[in-house]
């Protein structure tokens, strides 16, 4: 019997040690160097490090964006009252324009009034009622005799 335990006790040692080889390779494997990790690590770091200064200036954009958004809301929202006020002003100067001629055309109107009742009905130049109001200017104004006012 200790020849049988011998055997089982060498086969068993034997067994232990080729496990044990057999574990160290497995774990040499699956083990990174030390290094890759320190370089991993770093990676990381400068990785992440790049990261937030990308979202800080993704973040400046953004504001940046917001502020010519507003600045354009306010362009157009300008634009379009300078418009509408150009607009108003040319149509009041327009009106005003308006307004004049029919000033001018009623003073022509009270002129020509003036003159039909300063001559006589009848174009008889015999008459001694007869009063000329007009200057000599007047008389380019004058085609011919107007009709008598009834």
């Amino acid at each position: 019997m200790g020849e049988i335990l011998g055997r089982d006790t060498n086969a068993a040692e034997e067994k232990r040690s080729e496990m044990e080889e057999r574990l160290k390779r497995v774990m040499e494997q699956n083990r990174l160097p030390s290094t890759t990790n320190v370089e991993l690590d770093s990676r990381i770091r400068a990785r992440k490090a790049e990261n937030e200064e990308l979202q800080a200036k993704i973040d400046k954009l953004r504001a940046k964006l917001l502020d010519q958004e507003d600045s354009l809301i306010f362009k157009k929202t300008y634009a379009m009252y300078h418009m509408k006020r150009k607009t108003l002003e040319e149509a009041k100067g327009a009106i005003a324009n308006i307004n004049d001629c029919i000033a001018k055309a009623r003073e022509l109107e009270l002129i020509a009034r003036e003159k039909l009742h300063a001559r006589p009905a009848t174009s008889d130049s015999s008459n001694t009622n007869f009063v000329y109001l007009g200057t000599e200017g007047d008389t380019e104004e004058d085609e011919g005799p107007e009709p008598a006012a009834e």
